[in-house]
């Protein structure tokens, strides 16, 4: 076998195995990401848990939280998470493709659906908290989530989960906006900025004139929580380095296979043209 032809076969491995990383880098590269505490994204625990069924109309007694699946406002509560791109003013309750460079306002609805005349003969859920995670990065094509868990004292079930997916076309950090975490209410508590053990697995304490935990039924005391996220795109040095050796070998890989298979033979035919004519 010639020396050139042993080349060609070098080249044509090196060519292969730089496509197929190129291929699949992203799917198989795994750094050291943050996952939302509960891993309520991966496990069962988001699937099974229970879930209650509530009619606008119905009247019920006991303190019970987002359960109303036809609510004239906001439809379906189950889905209590909706994301607002504050660049375009896009929202989805369902999922987001973030961008980079772009910020994002969450907002988490919440509402005890009990009867507003149990007031006093315990229709008002107690201990109410809300706590959130997400993803601070996302890779591209891999899915992500913004989880939020309303937990509470006196309800059943104790506490409910909502997931947000997250999706992004290239690598992405997700920054939290310091203080931007509000609670929206017609109470006292209105615009007041929520502490960070908002984003613990405790959460912190919602209400309606205070903070204490306490939310009465029906729609009057309804309310939710604010905050906003940063994205920015995340650049990997070593994936870059890593991506020109990769680019170079294909380059000469394939310059050598341009050059064998087509230059030497022209060249040669010329050679052997040239020679007959003299």
């Amino acid at each position: 076998m010639r020396p050139t032809h042993v080349i060609k076969i070098i080249c044509i491995i090196v060519l292969t195995v730089a496509m197929k990383y190129q291929s699949s880098q992203y799917a198989t590269e795994n750094p050291d990401l943050h996952q939302p505490w509960q891993n309520l994204c991966w496990s069962e625990a988001y699937e099974k848990q229970t879930i209650v069924e509530l009619d606008h109309a119905e009247r019920v007694r006991q303190p019970i939280l987002n359960s109303v699946i036809n609510h004239p406002e906001r439809f379906e509560e189950h889905n209590f998470i909706n994301i607002t791109d504050l660049k375009t003013h896009s929202n989805s309750i369902w999922s987001t493709e973030l961008q980079p460079n772009t910020d994002y306002e969450v907002q988490i609805y919440f509402r005890n659906d009990s009867d507003p005349k149990y007031y006093q003969s315990g229709g008002t859920a107690t201990g109410v908290r809300l706590a959130i995670d997400f993803n601070t990065q996302l890779m591209k094509d891999q899915e992500g989530a913004i989880a939020a868990t309303i937990i509470a004292d006196n309800t059943e079930p104790a506490q409910f989960t909502d997931l947000h997916w997250l999706y992004a076309d290239t690598n992405l950090e997700i920054q939290y906006i310091e203080h931007s975490a509000r609670i929206h209410s017609n109470g006292k508590v209105n615009n007041t900025a929520l502490e960070d053990e908002l984003f613990s697995k405790t959460g912190c304490l919602l209400g309606y004139n205070r903070l204490n935990g306490r939310l009465p039924g029906g729609d009057q005391f309804m309310g939710w929580v604010s905050f906003r996220i940063h994205t920015k795109k995340v650049i990997n040095l070593n994936t870059m380095i890593y991506d020109m050796i990769i680019i170079t070998l294909i380059g000469v890989g394939c310059g050598f296979i341009i050059f064998s298979i087509i230059v030497m033979p022209c060249y040669r035919i010329f050679k052997h043209f040239t020679r007959n004519q003299k």
